[in-house]
């Protein structure tokens, strides 16, 4: 992927482990190529903890010096739901919490994709067409319903960023 330019929209995900770094490749594949120079992932930070560290001490910064990055975490909720998401946005300043959103499965991408029996890569396609195509039939997932309110936010400030022409 090549760099985005960062004083343009853009988005950085931050990616907890290899199974969410195989749903963020599959949702890729959806996105409109053009526009997939405007989305950065990160390496994968090796756990939620991680993830939370590598936004408070990389991405904060960044995100003061350029207004219009939106951050992303994928991490898996290990079954702590709310709280977990507490603990995510707990050091998001008040004046970026519009640009910082956290998605996950509920315990972790590998239960899902024994539930769906598709690979995390065919399941982040999925979730990306449901995107594209104002549909919810893999968000509604039980495992996957609880990030219902960050997708209808991003999705306000990103929907074209990522999927319209």
């Amino acid at each position: 992927m090549t760099a985005s330019n960062r004083y343009r929209p853009h988005i950085v995900v931050l990616i907890e482990d290899d199974a969410d770094r195989d749903l963020f490749n599959g949702f890729m594949l959806e996105v409109d190529w053009r526009k997939s120079r405007q989305i950065h992932p990160e390496p994968v930070s090796g756990g939620w903890p991680n993830v939370r560290a590598d936004f408070i001490c990389k991405q904060l910064p960044q995100m003061k010096q350029y207004a219009d990055q939106i951050t992303v975490m994928l991490i898996d909720f290990d079954n702590q739901g709310d709280r977990r998401l507490d603990d995510m946005r707990r050091d998001v300043p008040e004046s970026m919490a519009d640009r910082v959103f956290v998605f996950g499965t509920r315990k972790d991408p590998q239960e899902l994709a024994a539930a769906l029996n598709m690979s995390c890569e065919a399941i982040g396609s999925a979730l990306a067409r449901d995107c594209r195509d104002a549909t919810d039939t893999m968000w509604s997932h039980a495992l996957l319903a609880h990030n219902k309110e960050e997708l209808v936010r991003l999705k306000q400030v990103a929907h074209t960023m990522l999927f319209d022409a």
